[in-house]
């Protein structure tokens, strides 16, 4: 849905002295694990809420770093909305729509129903992927001492008891975003503060502060955020449009699009 890589150095204006935030072995672990069981069904549409309602809860992606079983330093968190209709786009004509429901949880297993459709508006009949993901620890995929684990909740806004971070709220449109209730987007990405990330590239990044409408971030040379680089201060940033011209991808102008604007808030 989204690149935390194209982000990161979005925020610092492409500058090379200050390396960019990836997700890429979340997102690794992500896509190795969804294993999708497709069947036609008859898709409760009074669960899905169309454009500018907050979800109703959150698929969220955990990633604790500093340790390999989950143990400490949930420092990252990615969520993904239920229950609200996420719209398609190819370079910006909408092309369907897609949703999805969290079904059960138990025996390590969260059971995401995830329904496509033709429409835009998430009406009518749906295919839908039913996505057994499992809840327990992974560690992740890297040299790198961190893990990874599954969540869901029916919080509506979780991030409200978390401790102090860095938020980016995702969008489909720039209208969805500017009518927004209190800001929140149907996707979201959030850091602690000081909480050090660390690059695919070998590099590693710290968000600072974040108040008074600016935040400010550090850059390191090493994996472990020990050795400066360096730092910058920046305005909030609402409602801008995601630069999906990611080096990772290929350049396909068929692919559809969801969540490609973006702001930022205080956590």
């Amino acid at each position: 849905m989204f690149s935390t890589a194209v982000i990161i150095a979005s925020l610092v204006g492409g500058a090379s002295a200050v390396p960019a935030i990836s997700a890429g072995s979340i997102a690794s672990v992500h896509s190795s694990i969804l294993k999708k069981n497709t069947k036609t069904s008859s898709w409760e549409t009074t669960k899905v809420t169309v454009a500018n309602t907050a979800p109703t809860g959150y698929l969220m992606v955990n990633s604790f770093t500093g340790s390999r079983d989950c143990s400490v330093g949930n420092n990252i968190k990615f969520g993904t909305g239920t229950g609200v209709c996420f719209t398609g786009y190819t370079n910006g004509t909408a092309v369907g729509s897609t949703a999805y429901e969290f079904e059960a949880a138990g025996n390590d297993q969260i059971i995401i129903n995830n329904a496509v459709w033709e429409s835009t508006d998430c009406t009518g009949t749906p295919v839908v992927n039913t996505m057994p993901i499992p809840s327990n620890c992974l560690p992740a995929d890297d040299d790198v001492n961190s893990s990874f684990m599954y969540t869901y909740t029916s919080v509506s806004a979780p991030w409200a008891n978390w401790d102090a971070g860095l938020m980016f709220q995702y969008f489909d449109t720039m209208g969805e975003c500017k009518t927004s209730t209190d800001g929140v987007g149907g996707a979201f990405f959030w850091s602690k503060l000081g909480a050090c990330i660390t690059n695919d590239d070998g590099t590693s990044s710290t968000f600072d502060s974040c108040g008074g409408g600016k935040f400010s971030m550090t850059s390191y040379t090493d994996a472990y955020c020990s050795v400066f680089n360096a730092g910058i201060t920046q305005v909030i940033q609402t409602c801008v449009e995601n630069d999906d011209d990611d080096d990772d991808d290929d350049d396909d102008s068929s692919d559809v699009e969801y969540n490609s604007f973006r702001s930022m808030m205080c956590s």
